[in-house]
């Protein structure tokens, strides 16, 4: 655990690995607590999965989440990771900001992860849903993720980590 590190916990939503990569990363750097948002149902994929998952996340839509076990208010900062489904954050991480509005610390960054979609609108998004401005955000995509580009893989991390020590 990093010594100057503050309480911090990180959320986050991975239907696949690229969020749950992120997430851990910051985790492993900071000494933080981690906690998964567990959608209730269990969505499928293939085409029609892909294009109801874009659908419910293109029109704020929030989905059944199991009971988070941790409670952000009781930590100095709250990290939030979430996949970019449809240009739009996933509908689970909708779920737990509105859950926990108004419980968020005075420190709180957002992580969007995705193909190549602009941060900027989601992080927006996530905000208004938490009722708390990020001290810091960034948004990953896949070429982040590639040996090429791991400076510039590191340096986003940075861009979260820093800010929260």
């Amino acid at each position: 655990m990093v010594e100057s590190a503050r309480r911090t916990l990180v959320v986050y939503f991975s239907q696949r690995n690229s969020t749950k990569r992120v997430a851990e990363d910051i985790v492993a750097l900071l000494g933080a607590d981690i906690e998964r948002v567990v959608e209730k149902k269990v969505r499928k994929w293939g085409f029609f999965g892909f294009m109801g998952a874009g659908a419910a996340s293109s029109m704020g839509r929030a989905t059944p989440i199991e009971t988070p076990v941790r409670d952000p208010s009781a930590y100095e900062a709250v990290v939030v990771c979430t996949p970019v489904w449809a240009w739009h954050m996933a509908p689970p991480i909708r779920s737990w900001l509105r859950l926990n509005k108004g419980k968020l610390p005075g420190i709180a960054a957002y992580v969007t992860v995705s193909g190549d979609t602009d941060p900027t609108k989601i992080v927006a998004a996530m905000a208004k849903e938490s009722g708390r401005q990020p001290t810091a955000f960034a948004g990953f995509a896949d070429r982040d993720f590639e040996a090429a580009h791991r400076d510039l893989y590191l340096g986003k991390i940075g861009s979260v980590v820093d800010p929260l020590r």
